[in-house]
């Protein structure tokens, strides 16, 4: 696409959130209602939502400190 000379490209797709950010943000949802829906009910499918849920939530603040440490290494020019 040109304008008066000069040329515009077309806008790149930009990936923000890895495959498991968004894999773990759904499932932790997903769990989140399970558990809310079976309360009572079905009270060890509400217990195992729970762990599903405690399990992910963990496992996501670990990954997001490790893609921190990965940032701050490549910003400083560690490998």
């Amino acid at each position: 696409m040109t304008t008066q000379g000069r040329t515009l490209q077309e806008p790149t797709e930009i990936q923000v959130w890895d495959p498991f950010v968004r894999v773990a943000h759904w499932t932790i949802a997903i769990g989140f209602f399970i558990a809310y829906l079976a309360e009572d009910d079905l009270l060890t499918i509400h217990v195992w939502a729970g762990y599903v849920v405690g399990t992910l939530m963990l496992m996501r603040v670990v990954w997001g400190w490790c893609m921190l440490q990965m940032v701050c290494d490549a910003r400083n020019g560690h490998r």
